[in-house]
């Protein structure tokens, strides 16, 4: 009974229909009892009183109400089966004409149909497998099914095949981040949930059948898409540093000062291979002009020296300091006489004037004076810089382009020129060795057209790297045809310590050069000839950027604290691996350059660069090439490609392919050597080191750059921690201004004289005089920009100005408070900020300056601290004992003063 499929097709019948049986008896007796309860009744009504019989009576009628309701049951499960099974009958046939409307691809559809009989579950899922099997026996007939033979066999080389045939890894296939397989793999896990045959039988109800249908289908338009996970290629092996490797790096911090500072060793060998071969030669030309200048500077201040000793002696002889002090004298009275009457203006530069006037009349000077601002230009510059004038023009325009040709080759070029402030930069004004935006700009401005020209270019930002080479070209022929008149080379004898003098020839080019960055620089910072001839005379051992040096011992000196630094580093495991170790490098595969390799080295890498680079460009036309052409069984590189997951187009999947087939058989580098690496960390930073100098000169540092530079990155309020640490090393108070700090900071790297000179000028300034020759020595150097200093004024002389007084601060302590010590202005000028407000002082708020005079008898001053001399550690002081000491109070009146002002 039911419905069935008939694969075979029996009798030309596909279907089979066995009806189910719907005539099962409903209509078996279920009143039997009830008819024999009349015959019951009908014998008790007639007086039937016999026990025994109404017992038998009782049990049949029992009997009968068991069979009454056996029958019932029967009847209605009999009823209800007829009904089951028409319902049965008519569902066979409503799934053979579902059979007759199934077109084919409409399983889904067709099976809900089946799903939606009002029939029981069990027979549903019978009558659904009947379906199934008439599904796909006619509907997906193996003949429309894939067929695994079409499967595309995914490449693999020859040597691989024994573990890997090309086929689908299904597993693999599934894990892709592509965006069709995705698709398929969410069609095919919904197909198998929801059991849809349409998709299941297509495949042959096989996964991998599916996948691989997907791949033959998709791969080739998609060429991302995998048959197998790619296999990695052969790891590199990690090169790492040799004991001796690290011997450059030990040499180096193995040297004595003596050994590192020493001329012809291998350590300075090594320096002039970075530095150039021309380091050693133009820094003996450097010598060779720094000894000859100071010997000459030297000669020329002794003779003043000793002229102006000479009138210090005439001067102590009775009678001819009046004759000496003749000018001064007359100034004095003629001053004096005129000004009863007001004529003459009061003021130093009048007074000065006149003594200098009445001392040419009478030809009697009570100092020595020497222009050394003109000795220098006119004598030292001319001796060493023959016509320097006549190529000073050009030279600083050309330094000018040259600079700003050294920003536009830049990677990234910074701006030159400010336009909010209308102002080159600080950084453009120092390349070109200017001091100043406004002397750079009226530099250029009397430089005729040409100036004009570059000024204008420059300032709009007009001038591209062609403009600034043609002019560059342009100066350079303009000066090689001054160069070409005459010769202007010297000979000049150099002796480097105890070695034999010798002759040295410099040329004109290079002499010019030595005043521009070495002489100029240093006499324009000096304030006296004894600190200009400081800072040339400096023993070897104690050369710093301070006073002289040169690039090559500046080298020297960084050159050894790098290597320290590296070999500290080398310690350290992580910069090892960052840095040092060698693991595989397309890019340097490619293209193995390496300066430090040796000749064989070198010599391997000109045929790696040859042979890949050709292969490669093979390959990328014709990827289906063998590796090796003499062996077919050596595989292709699309094979190899596949294989590792390569794209032979990228440099970097080609290079780690190439290395794996062929490199590693012919010794090819797949890096660079850790040695070379090790040694690049030491050369690159001195080579940038040595072009940040610039010049064989070295650089100079004056102490108010290096003060400026230091207190630039360190603040009281910014960085806190620092400036603690600035205010311990030299041993001042917490609350000690900045200003102080940079005072200390400069005093801590400045030479005796420069120390010296600048004091008794701040002095001389705090006084209201003009430091002049007369009051500071021959020695110092006169220049118009010095003048009066801004100092700061007790509130108490300020007072007395302000109410007409016309003298110095000094002159009024003398004249109205000849008693009242330093000490006493210096506590009173604290009292007046309100340092001791414990203190009424009120009285000094007032407008009336005699008032305040009054008062000031009143108050005691405090005892005054012993100065400390401050701990420094200066590079000028080497050798010296900078232990602390108490210094004494100042003993003379200037002295004294001079400390209060600071």
């Amino acid at each position: 009974m039911g419905l069935s499929y008939l694969a075979t097709n029996l009798e030309g019948k596909r279907w089979l229909i066995t009806p189910e049986k719907t005539d099962y008896d409903e209509s078996a007796s279920t009143s039997a009892a009830a008819k024999y309860q009349t015959a019951i009744d009908k014998y008790i009504s007639e007086g039937g009183k016999d026990g025994t019989e109404m017992k038998k009576m009782v049990d049949k009628k029992a009997k009968l109400l068991t069979e009454d309701g056996a029958n019932d049951t029967a009847n209605k499960a009999n009823a209800a089966l007829n009904i089951a099974n028409t319902k049965k009958n008519e569902a066979y046939q409503k799934v053979v004409n579902i059979a007759k409307n199934t077109v084919g691809k409409d399983y889904k559809t067709q099976r809900e149909f089946i799903r939606q009989l009002d029939i029981d579950e069990d027979t549903k899922t019978k009558l659904e497998n009947s379906f199934d099997i008439f599904y796909s026996n006619e509907k997906v007939p193996s003949t429309s099914r894939w067929n695994p033979e079409n499967a595309l066999e995914a490449p693999v080389p020859l040597s691989e095949r024994y573990k890997n045939k090309g086929d689908v890894d299904t597993k693999f296939y599934k894990t892709q981040d592509i965006q069709s397989v995705k698709d398929a793999v969410t069609k095919w896990d919904t197909a198998v949930k929801e059991k849809d045959l349409d998709v299941l039988l297509l495949y042959n109800n096989d996964e991998n059948d599916f996948y691989r249908a997907h791949y033959a289908d998709n791969s080739p338009k998609d060429k991302s898409i995998r048959a197998y996970k790619a296999e990695s290629i052969e790891k590199v092996d990690k090169e790492t540093l040799l004991n001796i490797d690290k011997k450059l790096i030990t040499d180096i911090t193995a040297l004595t000062p003596e050994e590192k500072s020493a001329s012809g060793t291998t350590f300075e060998a090594y320096l002039t291979n970075i530095l150039g071969a021309d380091e050693i030669k133009n820094t003996k030309k450097y010598g060779a002009l720094a000894q000859n200048v100071l010997k000459d500077t030297i000669a020329e201040l002794e003779k003043v020296k000793a002229q102006e000793a000479q009138w210090d002696m005439y001067r102590n002889l009775g009678g001819f300091a009046e004759i000496l002090d003749l000018g001064s004298t007359l100034a004095d009275s003629i001053r004096a006489d005129v000004g009863v009457g007001g004529f003459l203006p009061k003021g130093k530069d009048v007074t000065n004037d006149l003594e200098t006037q009445l001392g040419n009349i009478t030809g009697m000077q009570s100092h020595v004076t020497y222009n050394w601002q003109k000795w220098f230009d006119e004598t030292l510059t001319k001796k060493y810089g023959i016509d320097y004038t006549e190529f000073a023009a050009t030279e600083e325009t050309l330094d000018i382009v040259n600079a700003a040709l050294k920003n536009a080759l830049k990677t990234e070029p910074s701006k030159i020129f400010n336009e909010t402030d209308k102002k080159f930069t600080k950084e453009f004004i120092e390349q070109a060795g200017f001091k100043s935006n406004e002397e750079l700009v009226q530099f250029l401005g009397k430089q005729g057209e040409t100036g004009t020209t570059l000024l204008t270019g420059l300032q709009a930002g007009t001038l591209t790297k062609e403009n600034l080479e043609d002019q560059k070209t342009k100066l350079n022929k303009t000066i090689a045809d001054l160069e070409g008149k005459k010769n202007r080379d010297l000979e000049l004898t150099f002796k480097d310590g105890e070695k034999i003098p010798e002759e040295v020839a410099v040329e004109a080019s290079f002499a010019r050069q030595f005043i521009d960055e070495y002489l100029k620089p240093r006499f324009d910072y000096s304030k006296s000839m004894d600190e200009f001839t400081d800072y040339m005379n400096v023993d070897k051992e104690y050369k710093n950027p301070f006073q002289t040096t040169d690039r090559l011992t500046q080298i020297k000196d960084y050159a050894y604290t790098q290597a320290k630094q590296i070999e500290e580093n080398l310690k350290d495991k992580t910069y090892n691996e960052l840095y040092i170790d060698s693991n595989f490098d397309a890019a340097f595969y490619m293209n193995p350059v390496d300066e430090y390799a040796n000749e064989n080295k070198q010599a391997i890498y000109k045929e790696q660069i040859e042979t890949i680079n050709a292969t490669w460009e093979n390959v990328k036309k014709e990827p289906n090439q063998l590796i090796d052409p003499t062996n077919p069984g050596s595989g292709t590189w699309a094979e190899y490609a596949y294989y590792y997951g390569a794209d032979l187009t990228k440099q970097r999947d080609f290079a780690a392919l190439h290395y794996d087939l062929i490199g590693k058989r012919s010794k090819f580098d797949a890096a660079e050597d850790p040695a070379s690496k090790l040694q690049r960390q030491l050369n690159k930073p001195i080579y940038d080191k040595a072009q940040s100098i610039g010049t064989v000169f070295g650089e100079f540092i004056t102490a108010d750059g290096f003060a400026d530079q230091v207190l630039k990155t360190i603040n009281p309020l910014d960085n806190n921690e620092g400036w603690k640490k600035i205010i311990n090393k030299f041993n001042l108070d917490s609350d000690t201004s900045t200003d102080d700090v940079r005072d200390a900071i400069k005093a801590s790297i400045t030479t005796g004289s420069a120390q010296v000179i600048r004091n008794n000028i701040k002095e001389l300034q705090e006084l209201g005089k003009t430091p002049t020759q007369k009051n500071l020595g021959a020695s110092y150097i006169e220049r118009p920009e010095t003048d009066t200093a801004a100092t700061e004024k007790s509130e108490l002389y300020n007072k007395f100005k302000t109410a007409g007084y016309k003298g110095t601060e000094q002159e009024f302590y003398s004249n109205y408070m000849p008693d009242t010590s330093p000490e006493d202005i210096k506590f009173l000028s604290s009292v007046t900020k309100g340092k001791i407000p414990e203190i009424d002082t009120s009285f000094l708020k007032s407008s009336d300056p005699f008032a305040m005079l009054d008062k000031i008898s009143e108050l005691e001053s405090p005892v005054p601290k012993s100065t400390k001399k401050v701990k420094s550690d200066s590079y000028f002081k080497i050798g010296l004992d900078d232990e602390e000491e108490d210094l004494p109070s100042a003993d003379s009146f200037l002295g004294d003063y001079a400390s209060l002002f600071k």
